[in-house]
């Protein structure tokens, strides 16, 4: 997970104010990943197909266009 948590940091530890969609979207993004077991699940952070059905399936509803964004940055890191 790190390439996921290279990108997350990098919304999360700037100066974002608490209202920023892309900080809102990846703390949800980081919320949603803490529900997987990492030692029985590997988060594929390698395939943008995988990766956003998994979140989509931990949000139980559609992305949002931050969280898409996000997700893709995380495949192209």
């Amino acid at each position: 997970m790190r390439k996921v948590n290279t990108v997350l940091d990098k919304y999360l530890k700037q100066d974002y104010p608490y209202n920023n969609t892309k900080y809102r979207a990846a703390r949800n993004i980081e919320e949603l990943l803490t529900q997987i077991d990492l030692d029985a699940e590997v988060v594929p952070e390698n395939n943008l197909d995988m990766l956003s059905r998994l979140i989509r399936s931990l949000k139980d509803e559609e992305l949002t266009s931050d969280e898409k964004m996000i997700i893709e940055e995380i495949i192209q890191t």
